[in-house]
This record gives C-alpha cells, sequence and structure tokens, in this order.
C-alpha cells in the first residue's frame, strides 16, 4: 500500500473530489451545501448531473472516479436501495486499494452500526436491491459496506448542525489535498527553507490572528517566496487573497478615502469572489471577514495607506487569520506593528551558482569548461536572484566566446562595485561621474529614448553615455511641481532667477481637484539655460517676450491657453520635441524654422489653427507629425521632401480637403472624418507603408465612407503592409485578398460584410478583429477563428473546436500539451444596454494567478455578444497537470457569458511557438482603434 500512496501523490488527477451518494436523499440538501462549499474553496468536484443513470454503472462515472483524488461515500438510509451506488462503492474502494485513492465516509442520517452489518432500515433497503442477484454479487456489496462503516468519517449525529458538519469535511478535504504540494516551485534554489521558517512564524496552530513580514531589497525573490508559501497554504484557510499592491496603486483622481474604498472594492470582490461588490464605508472588510478564517498575502507594499486600507487591525479578520505582507521597507512593517518579521537575505555562493545555472544550463551545475565563467557572472551578479535569472537566461545555450562577452559588459556596466552594495546604498556606491548624475535622475524621462536623454543631460564635464550605462534611462530632475491641492498658486516674476543651472522644469496635477489658478507675470524670466520645459495648462496666452529657446531639447505645454508661443524666430538647435496638444486658441505656429532637428510635432486638438506653415516641408528630420482633430485646418503645404516623415495622422481635420502630396516613405498613415477629395493614386507605391487606418467621411471614391463598396485589389501589392483599418463602411460586402505581410486586418461596424477572401499560403497574419460586422457568413468566421492568434467577431456560440467549455469567466481542466487557445463570450451588462462603449481589457489568470497575458475583449463601442479569441502560452507550466482559467475583466460594463479551451496537439503547437511575438504585431492601442465608431479617438502608436 505504500507503494500506492507514492504513485498516488505523483499523479495528476482531474478532479479533487467524487460523490457517491444517493440523490433523493441528499441531492438538494447535503450535496448541494458542499459543492458550493467546495467551490468557495477552490475544490473541484465531479459532476454528474449530465449522466443519465440506470442500472449498471457507466464508465463516464468509473473514470470520474478514477480521477478523483478524494472520493467521499454518503451513507443515507436508502443508498443501500440502488445497485449504481453500491457498484460505485466496488469502484471506490478497488480505487483506494490499487491507486491510493483517499477515500472518506459520511453518515447522513444512518447508524454505523446498520451499514455495518446491514440491518434496521438501512438493511432493508439493501436486501430488496440483493434479491434476484448472484449469491457472489450480493456478497461482495455486504463486504464493501462493511469495509466502507470501518473507515473513520463524519457522522451527521455528532454535529450541532449541518452547516457544521460540511465545514468539518470541506476543512479536511483542504487538509488531505494539501498534503501532495504543488509543483509550480519545484527546483527553485533554496525555497523550502525560507517556507519552513515562515511557517514556524506563521504558528499556523494558533486560534488568534496574526501578522508575519517578509522584507529585503529588490529582486531578492520576497514575491517568489510568498506565492510559492500562498500555493502551499491556501487550502487550509475558508478564503485566500494574493494581491499584487503594484496592481493597487494610488490612482490619480482619487483621495485618501476615496482611494481605500476601491482598494477594499477590489480586494472584497477576490477574496470572496463576487465581481462588481460595491461598499459605501471603511468598515466592510471587518463587516465581511471578521468572521472568517482567511490567509491573505499583500505584495511588494511601498506606502501606509495601503496597509490602513486592507490590514489596518487584526479585529478585521476572524481567528486563525493570517495576513501575510511583502515590503523593501522594513521599517514600514514596525510603524504598522508588524514586529514577525522575516529578512530575506542574499544567498550563499553556493547558492548563487546553483541559481544562475538553472536559468542557463537547466540543471544546477554548470557544463564542462563553464565553471569559471559561471562563478565569474554570479560575483558580478552580487548573488542577487533577480539578476541570476536574467542574466543567466540571456546566457542560456551560448558559447565560451559568447560567455567571455557578457562578463566583460557586466564588468563595465558595474564597474567592480557590489551590485549588492548599489542596491544597499545605492549613490555611495557609484563614482563621482555617476554621482553627479544621479542627482539629475529621479522624476523625468521614464523609459525614455536613450539619444533624448543624451541630448538632455550633455555636459562637457559628464561622460552621459558610459553613465548611462551604468544608471539606465530613468526619469530626469530638475523641479518637478504638483500644483495638486494648492487653492491658489502665484510664481513671482524672478522664481528662477537664483538658479542658473537648473534645465527641467516641470509644473503639472496629478489630480484633477478644480483647483486650477495659477499666476504668473508677463515677464516671467525662465532660466536661460532650460532643456526641457513640461507646464500642463500654462496660464499665459503666450510664452515671455524674453524667452530664451537656444538650448531646449523638449517643448511641452498641452491644454493651455496660449495664443501664440512666442514672436519672430529663434535659434533652435537642439529642439527635438514639441508638443502643444490641447492648446485650442493657439491661432498659429511659431516659426519653427530653424528647428533643423525637430523629429516630433503634436497640435492634437489645436482647433483654432487654419493652415500650417510652408516652412514645415523643410524640417528634414521631422518623424512624426499629429494633427489630429485640428477640425479648422484647411491647408497643409507640400511635405513631399520629407522623407524621414515616418508618421502621419491625420484623423478628425474635417475641414481638409486636399491631401498633402508627402514622401512616399511614409510607415503609418491614419486618415479619419475628413472631407478629403481623394487620397492620393501614389498609394499603392509605397513600398514602406506598413499601417494604414482609413475611416471617416473620406470621399475617395475607392475609400469613401457612405459609397464604399469594394476595397481595391492593390491592397494585395503593399509589400511592407502590417495593419489595415477600415471602419463605418456600411456598403462593403467583401474584402480582397491581402499582402502576406499583414499581421492585423480590423474591420469595424462594416454591418454588410460577409465574405473575405484566402489568405495567402504565407500569409502573416495574427489578429482578425471584426466587432459589428453582424452579416459575416460561415466561410469567414471560420477563416477568422482558425486563422488567427487574437480575434473579435459578432456571435454568441462558441466554435465546436473549442470542446472544453464552462458557463461564466471560469473553467478547470488538463492542457495535455504546451498550451491553449481560449474563446471566451462578452456582452454588454443588461444595465448598459446593447452597447460596451468603453474599452475593456480581461485579465487571464492561472490557479488563481494573474498572468501578463490578456483576452482583448471590447473596445469603446461593441454592439451585443461577441467571441473574442486569443492564445495562451504554457511553456512554463506542466501541461499535465490540471488548471483552473479565470478570465477576470476590469471593466464593469462587461459580462463574460461563456468560455472554452480547445486542447492543442503537436500539430497546432507550432502556432504557440509564434505566440511571444504577438506583442510586438499588435499592441492594446492597435486595437483600441477598433472602437473608431466613437467621437474619443484615442492617440494611435505604431
Amino acid at each position: 500500500m505504500a507503494s500506492s500512496s507514492s504513485s498516488s501523490s505523483l499523479r495528476n488527477w482531474t478532479y479533487h473530489v467524487f460523490a457517491s451518494f444517493h440523490g433523493e436523499d441528499v441531492r438538494k440538501t447535503f450535496l448541494s451545501h458542499i459543492r458550493k462549499q467546495f467551490i468557495c474553496n477552490g475544490i473541484t468536484m465531479f459532476d454528474d448531473q449530465g449522466i443519465k443513470r440506470g442500472k449498471t454503472i457507466t464508465p463516464e462515472l468509473i473514470q470520474g472516479i478514477r480521477e478523483s483524488r478524494i472520493s467521499i461515500i454518503v451513507l443515507s438510509k436508502n443508498y443501500a436501495s440502488s445497485s449504481w451506488c453500491l457498484d460505485e462503492l466496488l469502484e471506490i474502494l478497488k480505487c483506494r486499494e490499487d491507486i491510493g485513492q483517499i477515500v472518506m465516509t459520511v453518515f447522513y442520517g444512518v447508524d454505523t452500526s446498520d451499514v455495518r452489518k446491514q440491518t434496521g432500515e438501512f438493511g432493508i433497503a439493501f436486501n430488496k436491491t440483493c434479491a434476484g442477484k448472484t449469491e457472489e454479487e450480493s456478497r461482495r456489496w455486504s463486504q464493501a459496506l462493511t469495509d466502507a462503516a470501518n473507515i473513520a468519517g463524519v457522522d451527521f449525529k455528532n454535529c450541532k448542525n449541518e452547516a457544521e458538519m460540511i465545514e468539518e469535511i470541506a476543512n479536511h478535504v483542504s487538509n488531505q489535498l494539501n498534503v501532495t504540494p504543488s509543483k509550480d516551485f519545484d527546483g527553485m534554489v533554496g525555497l523550502e527553507a525560507h517556507l519552513r521558517e515562515l511557517e514556524s512564524l506563521l504558528d499556523l496552530d494558533s486560534v488568534g490572528v496574526q501578522m508575519v513580514g517578509i522584507y529585503g531589497p529588490a529582486g531578492i525573490g520576497k514575491s517568489t517566496i510568498a506565492r510559492a508559501l500562498h500555493s502551499r497554504l491556501s487550502n487550509r484557510f475558508q478564503h485566500n487573497c494574493f494581491v499584487d499592491i503594484q496592481w493597487e496603486s494610488f490612482r490619480i483622481g482619487f483621495d485618501d478615502y476615496g482611494l481605500k474604498l476601491r482598494l477594499q472594492e477590489k480586494f472584497l470582490s477576490n477574496i470572496l469572489d463576487l465581481s462588481g461588490l460595491r461598499i459605501s464605508h471603511l468598515g466592510a472588510i471587518k463587516e465581511r471577514l471578521s468572521k472568517l478564517r482567511v490567509l491573505i498575502i499583500l505584495d511588494d507594499v511601498n506606502h501606509m495607506k495601503q496597509l490602513e486600507a486592507l490590514a489596518n487591525e487584526t479585529t478585521w479578520f476572524g481567528p486563525g487569520s493570517r495576513i501575510i505582507v511583502t515590503t523593501e521597507n522594513k521599517e514600514l512593517l514596525h510603524q504598522h506593528g508588524i514586529n514577525n518579521t522575516y529578512h530575506v537575505g542574499f544567498p550563499s555562493d553556493e547558492k548563487a551558482l546553483k541559481i544562475l545555472c538553472r536559468y542557463a544550463f537547466r540543471k544546477s551545475y554548470p557544463h564542462n569548461g563553464f565553471k569559471k565563467l559561471a562563478l565569474r557572472v554570479t560575483e558580478l551578479c552580487g548573488n542577487l536572484p533577480l539578476a541570476l535569472r536574467v542574466v543567466g537566461s540571456s546566457l542560456r545555450g551560448k558559447n565560451e566566446e559568447e560567455w567571455e562577452e557578457v562578463i566583460c559588459r557586466l564588468d563595465s556596466i558595474f564597474d567592480h562595485q557590489d551590485i549588492k552594495e548599489v542596491l544597499r546604498v545605492g549613490y555611495e556606491s557609484l563614482h563621482e561621474n555617476e554621482q553627479s548624475l544621479f542627482l539629475h535622475i529621479s522624476v523625468f524621462f521614464n523609459y525614455r529614448d536613450v539619444d533624448l536623454v543624451t541630448a538632455m543631460l550633455a555636459d562637457k564635464n559628464l561622460d552621459v553615455k558610459y553613465g548611462l550605462k551604468i544608471l539606465g534611462t530613468r526619469e530626469v530632475s530638475g523641479i518637478s511641481f504638483d500644483t495638486s491641492g494648492i487653492n491658489e498658486v502665484i510664481i513671482k516674476k524672478g522664481a528662477f532667477k537664483r538658479m542658473p543651472n537648473l534645465r527641467f522644469l516641470r509644473v503639472y496635477k496629478s489630480k484633477d481637484d478644480g483647483n486650477d489658478v495659477v499666476y504668473i507675470p508677463e515677464e516671467m524670466e525662465f532660466p536661460r539655460f532650460l532643456r526641457l520645459l513640461d507646464w500642463e495648462a500654462y496660464p499665459s496666452k503666450s510664452l515671455p517676450a524674453n524667452f530664451n529657446a537656444e538650448s531646449l531639447v523638449e517643448l511641452i505645454l498641452s491644454d493651455n491657453q496660449l495664443e501664440k508661443l512666442w514672436e519672430g524666430s529663434q535659434h533652435l538647435p537642439n529642439l527635438k520635441k514639441m508638443d502643444l496638444r490641447h492648446s485650442y486658441d493657439l491661432k498659429q505656429l511659431p516659426d519653427l524654422s530653424n528647428a533643423t532637428n525637430l523629429e516630433s510635432l503634436d497640435v492634437h486638438l489645436c482647433a483654432s489653427l487654419v493652415e500650417f506653415p510652408s516652412y514645415i516641408g523643410n524640417l528634414h528630420k521631422l518623424e512624426e507629425l499629429k494633427m489630429g482633430f485640428c477640425i479648422n485646418l484647411q491647408v497643409v503645404p507640400t511635405l513631399v521632401n520629407l522623407a524621414s516623415l515616418d508618421y502621419l495622422d491625420m484623423k478628425g481635420c474635417s475641414q481638409l480637403k486636399k491631401f498633402p502630396d508627402i514622401s512616399t516613405n511614409i510607415r503609418a498613415l491614419v486618415i479619419a472624418d475628413t472631407i478629403l477629395e481623394e487620397l492620393p493614386r501614389s498609394i499603392r507605391l509605397w513600398s514602406r507603408l506598413q499601417y494604414l487606418s482609413i475611416y471617416g467621411s473620406v470621399k475617395d471614391p475607392l475609400l469613401g465612407r457612405a459609397d464604399i463598396e469594394k476595397v481595391p485589389d492593390w491592397i494585395k501589392d503593399l509589400p511592407r503592409l502590417q495593419s489595415l483599418q477600415i471602419f463605418g463602411c456600411p456598403k462593403l460586402a467583401s474584402l480582397p485578398e491581402i499582402p502576406s505581410s499583414l499581421k492585423t486586418l480590423i474591420a469595424n461596424t462594416c454591418e454588410s460584410l460577409e465574405t473575405l477572401a484566402s489568405f495567402p499560403i504565407d500569409s502573416q497574419v495574427t489578429s482578425l478583429f471584426f466587432p459589428n460586422c453582424f452579416k459575416l457568413g460561415q466561410e469567414a468566421r471560420q477563416v477568422i477563428t482558425q486563422q488567427s492568434l487574437l480575434a473579435c467577431l459578432p456571435g454568441r456560440t462558441i466554435p465546436a473546436e473549442f470542446h472544453h467549455r464552462d458557463i461564466g469567466n471560469s473553467l478547470t481542466f488538463r492542457p495535455g500539451f504546451f498550451g491553449f487557445r481560449i474563446c471566451v463570450v462578452v456582452s454588454p451588462k443588461p444595465a448598459m444596454g446593447e452597447h460596451i462603449r468603453h474599452y475593456s481589457m480581461s485579465r487571464i489568470c492561472i490557479n488563481g494567478c494573474p498572468t501578463d497575458q490578456h483576452i482583448l475583449t471590447g473596445l469603446r463601442e461593441i454592439r451585443g455578444e461577441h467571441l473574442c479569441i486569443t492564445q495562451f502560452d504554457l511553456s512554463d507550466e506542466d501541461p499535465e497537470k490540471e488548471i483552473l482559467l479565470e478570465i477576470i475583466t476590469t471593466h464593469q460594463e462587461v459580462d463574460i457569458i461563456e468560455c472554452g479551451v480547445p486542447i492543442l496537439t503537436v500539430e497546432t503547437d507550432r502556432t504557440i511557438r509564434s505566440y511571444e511575438s504577438i506583442s510586438e504585431q499588435v499592441s492594446a492601442d492597435d486595437v483600441e482603434n477598433i472602437s473608431g465608431g466613437s467621437n474619443e479617438f484615442d492617440e494611435l502608436r505604431v
């Protein structure tokens, strides 16, 4: 039996529990209640409701028994009246003997002795069933009942009420399931030692509520340890929740009270599995959880208000609850009264080498000839687990010479400084040159272009390019002034006079609180050498007459009162970006003829502009021109000389009649809601065109909004076209052949669209979106659902190939291979009518853990039910292990009606290999523009 038990722990079970019962006795009472409790505890129970009962046990039931980790025999007064139940009992006891299945008994209204000896009313029912059966069959049933009665179980007579009995059974099942630990964290070096220490700190047998803190530097493995702990302990609690606080960070626009309400709403929705929960006061957690034994892990806490909102007092939670908080800040734990803490330190040299090898060689030791190299990399990474994982992964499969190159780069980046010291003391570990740069790097330019940051920090005394290697392209700080919460801001004329070295000035509002009264004098004296001026809602009608823009690299003045920037011309040799978005009163652009290095010009929603000056056509480094919703713009000069122009956005220029001559090098073109008489016929010759979005009031005979019945065949001749969007063409009935280079095809609200041409054999298409195209034929629907990795189209019936499905937003199954496609039916909630009018994205969760993958569901407007399809990569999971898939919506207007998956095979696995490139091929911004029909157009980036 020992070997059976051992093999049992290694099996991959389809179900947690199989229940053998007599339907009339318990289905509407005990069974319905225990099933509900199991669902709350995350326990999967075999469901027999689709199986028709007869005289003999069905193969489906036999398979259900054999694939369940635990069998529960519910012995009620009529149990023995069913030969079906007795045959189930024989199979269960056989599985107990052969494969070590755990068997539990529940005596529901019957005496244990009557079951053991088949006496009393129970015995009478048994004898009736045996009538007409062979002696051997009756003997086997009798022995099975005797054996079952001898198995320790729960007797209803010994419980105060049914609720208490159900809780006892559910807890026992959870504890039994917990005996077999998750394999998700197998092989993680040193993990088991951390878990043992933490379990000791948690004192799980104590009935009191305890808070435990886990602290250590970034990248040390706190979150991994917390997730492993959650996986190990969650089944011991009535409810459990892992909260990634980074996702619940403070949102702009909320006061403290409102923010805490929002955090509590999301937290309670998660732990109680109640989507859309709304609360009206901050006592809700105590009201809902004070009687429940819960496990809560708050990961990556960085602010006291987060703890105050989610775990302010131990009295909020029921007896035996455990709250675990991970943070980099030990003092934060002490300030909150959490003195029971665990420090995650750096691993030993031996363990650090093992971590590196796990990622570089997929084993715990280096390959022959690589030991010295591996030891050196480990040393340069300072034993930091995160660095070891990242660098180790980057070295996988590389030869010795490539290892040496990486070591040289690591050596120069860290310049022999111990990375542990960089994490611990930061500034002190840098050389004097990097210290000077470090003093600038705090607020501006998060993840900005290296060349731009280099231009910003250009100084003969600073080796910027080398310094950026050490420090990274983080945010550069001069003065960053948040005016939120200030009733009145008065800036004096000489406010910056004593700041001759100020290079970076940013004035902004982190939240709209109505207090936007800012006063500055007309003669305001700005620093002469400003490289960045970023002022949201600049309060004057022009910049001061003495404003000197010679050193500017970026000028960002959005949502302002400007009518003009300055008079005359300025020397602008350094200017790379000018952003004047939402300058509604701006009547003319400044003279930019000397801005010879200008790369980006954004005048989106400059509603008073009537024409562009002719010099725009001579800005030979201009790459990006955004003039969307310049609703009075009538004249755009020729741009044919702008060979560098890469992106042109003309959407919403409702007075623009003539399309400007532009360079054939254009890569992305967006046209919407204009009255253009025609598009250039040369468009079919634009060999670099990758993104084409044409919708709205274009009057071109080929691509007009109201009259379009056919997309021109020359579309297939654009050799680099990767994304094509067409919106609002009610007479469009078919789409022609697409170029093999196309990756994303969007046809939105084309109500007459029925057919699609066949795709080229070498087609690269990955994303097909057809929202609100209600007349799509069956062949077109098959093309959309079978040819793409991402898809959206009208429908309420999940395609047949998604044969494993369930009602609602979750299902449990065993993938069986490397990954799977997911199809969900989304629908506007009844309260929202028939439309979804807001951008909605649904995150995919596996076994309760959110992943980085999403289902792109709705957009600003979809009408009625739609099918949304994506593909999920299981490269880091065990495909033979049962998983719980959940789709969590991020917007309250969307309901997930049904979801389904097909199990992939070796033949279909080839599609998974290309999944990692999807994020490069179709972004959230691409999908967001499917919406098109709203008057709210989002800025499109390619």
